[in-house]
């Protein structure tokens, strides 16, 4: 190909390009249910709501009609709680619901109050083909924000993996993520 000029036309590239946008166009036209499995690590420099002492910090992830709250497994005094568990979410694709991780501090007298929420989008990653081609997902740094302050209130740690029901189940049992 380099002898006839055609080595700088890039053809794998523009083969492998074809190829992902082809299955991509027919995964827009094809309605298919997927598991989205979130793991929760930790987190970090989370804003103090105590007047006296750090935030009882806990975790509420929604997605569609689907919701964990973690409330009885609040954590006392502290701004880096560790969360080890995972989640997970039947999804429809494309059109999946946008996953909103929302962390809050635990009070027993006056109401819980919002530390900070942030979001992610499961069609992203789901039709992003550098995501797709990451077999070991990293573990991502997701910053917290409230509507009251453009300043991050914290910040997860934690990562995503998204499998097709119908050609592959999760290959391993979730993960105990316990340190």
């Amino acid at each position: 190909l380099t002898k006839c000029g055609l080595g700088l036309l890039d053809i794998d590239e523009y083969l492998f390009n074809w190829k992902f946008e082809t299955t991509l166009f027919k995964k827009l036209d094809d309605q298919q249910r997927a598991a989205a499995r979130v793991y929760m690590l930790d987190g970090f420099n989370f804003a103090e709501k105590d007047l006296f002492s750090k935030s009882d910090p806990y975790l509420v992830l929604k997605c569609g009609n689907k919701a964990y709250n973690e409330r009885k497994n609040y954590q006392l005094d502290t701004s880096e709680p560790r969360f080890f568990k995972s989640y997970d979410f039947m999804e429809q694709f494309p059109g999946a619901s946008v996953l909103r991780i929302e962390a809050y501090d635990y009070d027993d007298f006056f109401g819980d109050d919002l530390i900070g929420v942030t979001k992610i989008d499961f069609d992203d990653r789901f039709f992003n083909k550098e995501w797709i081609s990451i077999y070991d997902k990293p573990i991502e740094t997701r910053q917290l924000y409230h509507k009251s302050t453009t300043i991050s209130q914290g910040a997860v740690r934690l990562w995503c993996e998204i499998h097709n029901v119908d050609s592959r189940k999760f290959e391993k049992p979730p993960l105990d993520v316990t340190p």
